[in-house]
């Protein structure tokens, strides 16, 4: 049985979640996947340093921060979410490896300018 320290994904899908919290203990965590539940906004990430994927579909998201205490992410899925201004999402910027964002479905994606936004953001 593996060590709840060691483990490599984490999938939290679908559980009526409102929080993300008591997981910085999970430094070797490298997909977390908490799509489908009530989390309102993006924090408590401190400690997940092997973080490379992180799943946040289809929640109740408007803001995200702390994405910068991720130095290994590398895809963030955020779609189907409330995120309605740019400012909401600047933290992405820090996120020196980050190759693939999923913003579909949110209301900044219908905002004008959003392609160019987005990218001037990251």
């Amino acid at each position: 049985m593996q060590s709840l320290t060691k483990l490599d994904v984490l999938d939290l899908h679908s559980n009526k979640i409102s929080r993300i919290e008591n997981i910085n203990h999970l430094a070797d965590l490298r997909v977390l996947n908490l799509a489908n539940n009530l989390i309102t906004n993006v924090s408590n990430l401190t400690g997940l340093f092997s973080l490379t994927e992180l799943n946040l579909r289809r929640n109740l998201i408007d803001s995200v921060q702390g994405l910068q205490a991720c130095s290994r992410l590398q895809r963030v899925f955020l779609s189907n979410n409330r995120i309605d201004k740019f400012e909401s999402i600047n933290c992405v910027k820090d996120c020196a490896q980050l190759s693939e964002l999923a913003l579909d479905g949110n209301p900044l994606h219908q905002k004008k300018g959003y392609a160019e936004q987005v990218l001037k953001a990251c």
